[in-house]
């Protein structure tokens, strides 16, 4: 049966203040520094002996020869690329690229030149193909969009999910679509506050939803194995409901691998892959080897990779479910594979993201140091039995170090999202910046943070312009964004820093830009219903922009709107956020109790309790209105 959480007795130390990190949208001044120059490897794929290599900051598609340790050739990619498929059976790679004016491309990697591209998609992400259509992971709208590769032609009809699909496998038998969502759609006060992974039969698009264990979030890899019985994830486990006194054996922030038996159904197990004494902070990627012997996970914020042999890994897996039909979702404790997963870290790959692995190796990418780390696979296992970890059978564990490039030129606003992303920057590295800010935004978690009292969770905020919006946090009780960042190392971290760290965070989280809403036009202007929204909010007729006004769309001031909840012991004045990017930022209100811009507006009647303004909306006023808003 699933151990309890530890059950750790602290001393809240009544000197102990908590923040949350802030950003803004650019820079004050022009960066003085040398000028920046660095890759990004972010996905990989093996063709024979080659990698292909998709950088997501220089924009390019590499192919690189292990042997060689060289670049063979490269596509250069028009926007920023988000994800790589490539479909061995016809030589193709599918691509999706950039925010607003999205687009999906079509490689021949035998000609190694974009051959088709669908554009005009707003913030297109993860990739999975059939041998007809191709199926689009569609971020901000929550859904996913439907190509038939045979007309070209986008479907109409897209098929609903949970929050912000990131990332997506497709069954051995091509029947059925694993849709990893990123974050939870519920409430964050509610009993539970978990993603899940949407399960789609593509006979008729219908969707079953696999809950998650509470806690759930931020799912950056999925893959399933060969025989299909085997669906897995690696994401974030926040230990939401725990008061952060303290990070010590996962006491805040957990780090979890989910195995879903496709044969049996029902809920999901989890295993934390973190040890009692060290977390791996923020899995990235998953993997089978070809053979089916052996599983990897890159994990981006410990440099660390981890090895499983397969055999062991769902012995124990039998063992612990007894092949049963979960009821519900379960989790296993911190040390679930102390005898079982190799932990290896990496200290010269930083960042490790992507993952490939063939039949001769494995092979992880520092997203951050432009290298590899290359693990040979062990072709003849030795069959006395004598090892301490299975997977010792069919990996070496000693990597070698292959560069990408000349070591990159780094400014402050890159080591700045360095140390943003490390978790080795906090006690025994159970989590990083990321983990509840991931790409600097929400978790759509509530958390109990010492700044303003115990008993009170606050959700989590956006960091996209806090530098420009002060003061910080719900009840304002940081006077600026670089005060809430250098607060966060201390109380949250609970590793202190020189202040040139700080001010590197700072200058990252200045540099983010927003990304406008799913409601804007391809071209970056309003729609008619979206301008009408934007008179209507600017009109006594709603009162919106009496606090959300001036460029940010926020006073700066501290507001009664009547938003106070029972555990708020008094405290009714709440500041302002900007709205620019609100589609990122839900749940909304200070404790997350409203999922959607509907329910917060014309169920909350949010700044109008009485409803004598937004009552009065017609039904297409009301559209307007969410239309503008969706487009910030």
């Amino acid at each position: 049966m699933p151990t309890a959480r530890p059950i750790i007795i602290v001393r809240i130390l009544a000197v102990l203040l908590t923040a949350a990190f802030s950003c803004a949208a650019v820079a004050d001044s022009p960066n003085t520094e040398p000028k920046p120059s660095w890759l990004g490897p972010m996905s990989m794929r093996f063709l024979d002996d080659t990698l292909l290599i998709m950088h997501q900051d220089a924009r390019r598609l590499d192919w690189f020869s292990l042997t060689e340790q060289k670049v063979l050739d490269s596509v250069t990619l028009p926007d920023e690329p988000h994800f790589m498929l490539v479909d061995s059976g016809t030589f193709k790679a599918f691509i999706s690229v950039g925010w607003v004016n999205g687009a999906v491309y079509e490689i021949d990697l035998n000609s190694k030149k974009i051959v088709r591209t669908w554009g005009g998609i707003h913030s297109p992400w993860a990739l999975a193909k059939t041998s007809q259509k191709l199926y689009v992971g569609h971020r901000f709208h929550n859904d996913v969009l439907i190509i038939d590769l045979n007309s070209g032609n986008v479907e109409q009809k897209t098929i609903p999910v949970v929050r912000e699909p990131t990332t997506m496998v497709l069954s051995p038998d091509e029947k059925t679509l694993y849709v990893g969502n990123a974050l939870t759609a519920g409430p964050a006060n509610s009993v539970n506050v978990a993603t899940s992974i949407s399960q789609i039969s593509l006979q008729d698009n219908s969707v079953k939803e696999i809950p998650l264990v509470d806690g759930s979030n931020v799912i950056r890899g999925m893959t399933i194995s060969q025989d299909g019985q085997w669906l897995l994830a690696v994401h974030n486990l926040s230990s939401h409901r725990t008061i952060t006194t303290q990070l010590a054996g996962g006491w805040t922030s957990q780090n979890g691998l989910t195995i879903y038996n496709v044969t049996t159904g029902g809920a999901a197990a989890t295993y934390l892959i973190d040890d009692s004494y060290l977390g791996a902070p923020n899995p990235w990627s998953v993997e089978f080897s070809p053979d089916g012997k052996l599983l990897a996970i890159t994990v981006a914020g410990g440099r660390e990779i981890q090895f499983f042999s397969v055999e062991a890994l769902f012995k124990q897996v039998n063992r612990d479910t007894r092949n049963m039909t979960l009821l519900q979702p379960i989790y296993y404790d911190v040390g679930s594979f102390f005898n079982s997963a190799k932990r290896i870290r990496v200290p010269e790959l930083i960042g490790p993201r992507a993952l490939a692995m063939n039949d001769k190796y494995t092979v992880a990418a520092g997203y951050f140091s432009d290298n590899l780390a290359v693990f040979d696979r062990v072709v003849n296992p030795a069959t006395d039995g004598d090892y301490k970890f299975p997977a010792k059978q069919f990996t070496s564990f000693e990597p070698r170090i292959v560069p990408l490039s000349s070591a990159p030129v780094l400014n402050a606003v890159r080591r700045g999202e360095i140390l943003f992303h490390d978790g080795e920057a906090s006690s025994e590295s159970w989590h990083s910046c990321a983990t509840c800010h991931p790409d600097a935004r929400v978790d759509g978690m509530n958390w109990d943070l010492l700044n303003d009292g115990t008993g009170n969770h606050k959700s989590t905020k956006s960091m996209v312009l806090a530098h420009k919006t002060p003061p910080c946090m719900a009840l304002g009780v940081r006077a600026n964004a670089e005060a809430a960042v250098a607060a966060g190392f201390v109380h949250i971290h609970f590793m202190p820093r020189q202040q040139s760290d700080y001010n590197d965070v700072d200058e990252y989280l200045k540099a983010l830009v927003p990304v406008p809403g799913p409601a804007i036009q391809p071209d970056g202007t309003l729609s008619e219903s979206a301008k009408r929204g934007k008179r209507l909010f600017h009109s006594p007729k709603t009162g919106c922009a009496s606090c959300h006004s001036g460029p940010y769309l926020t006073d700066l001031k501290m507001h009664d709107v009547g938003t106070e909840a029972h555990n708020d012991f008094g405290e009714s004045e709440f500041d302002t956020p900007s709205l620019i990017e609100i589609h990122r930022t839900g749940p909304y209100l200070h404790d997350g109790r409203y999922t959607t811009l509907e329910d917060l507006l014309f169920k909350g009647l949010h700044g109008d309790l009485k409803g004598e303004r937004l009552n009065q909306l017609t039904d297409q006023e009301k559209a307007d209105l969410i239309n503008y808003l969706l487009s910030l």
